[in-house]
């Protein structure tokens, strides 16, 4: 599947989350945002294919992780974001891998 993307970098969001707790990365301001054709697997698709086809106690959120060590700190330098289950499992969301 490809389709056209607007994306902001979550820099953008970083002067709130400093406000509650001091995050490492460089403040963009509004500014980091970009526009591209992506192309890729709808993840309702990958998620029905292994059996998942609805939010359960089992499975309310889709966790998502880089590399080890990709930052300079934390526990494991790795950066990490998550998605509740509905939005993953919704195709009009369009949620590409």
């Amino acid at each position: 599947v490809s389709i056209p993307v607007t994306f902001i970098c979550a820099g953008n969001r970083r002067k709130e989350q400093n406000m509650t707790k001091k995050t490492i990365g460089f403040h963009w301001g509004c500014a980091a945002v970009g526009n591209s054709v992506w192309t890729g697997v709808r993840l309702c698709d990958l998620l029905a294919h292994v059996g998942v086809d609805r939010q359960s106690r089992e499975h309310r959120f889709v966790h998502f992780e880089g590399p080890l060590g990709e930052l300079p700190q934390g526990e494991t330098g790795a950066y990490g974001t998550s998605i509740d289950m509905g939005w993953a499992l919704d195709r009009e969301r369009d949620v590409l891998l």
